[in-house]
């Protein structure tokens, strides 16, 4: 995974994890309208920990992913996972997001799906009324891969 730091940071669309619908260019979580911003730091291990949602992501792995090239050491990491886990509403002990896998890193158990952010509506009659917007075929077919990969199909 050499350039999915660079690629989730940076072309990502919008996710939805568990009940979240998360913004990455806008460093947000939305869930029932409610808004919560978090660091940039703590954005880019939330999408680490998505982009590989099921698996083990190592400690090392999410160190270097999120800073690259900077020597931290693991406090950095522990303290942006409980930032993480603040903002999503998540209890270490019970995780509903983040699972810490013991001496070998965290893994996304909540269900990740990328998301395709409409434009805002203007009236909440139009929103209301459940206004259609286009994707485009490429964007549609990327879609069905994610879902596929995500569940394994």
């Amino acid at each position: 995974m050499p350039d999915s730091a660079a690629r989730t940071s940076t072309s990502i669309e919008a996710l939805a994890i568990g009940e979240w619908r998360v913004d990455p260019a806008a460093n947000e979580l939305t869930r029932a309208g409610t808004a919560v911003r978090v660091e940039p730091k703590v954005m880019q291990v939330l999408l680490q920990l998505a982009e590989c949602a099921g698996g083990v992501v190592s400690r090392d792995q999410l160190l270097d992913a999120v800073w690259p090239g900077v020597v931290v050491g693991d406090e950095a990491l522990t303290q942006t996972i409980i930032k993480l886990r603040r903002a999503l509403g998540d209890n270490p002990r019970a995780p509903a997001y983040v699972e810490t896998i013991a001496k070998r890193g965290y893994r996304m158990v909540a269900p990740v799906r990328r998301c395709i952010t409409p434009p805002v509506a203007d009236d909440a009659a139009e929103a209301a009324a459940g206004a259609s917007y286009p994707v485009a075929p490429a964007v549609a077919r990327r879609q069905v891969a994610c879902r596929r990969s995500f569940d394994g199909r």
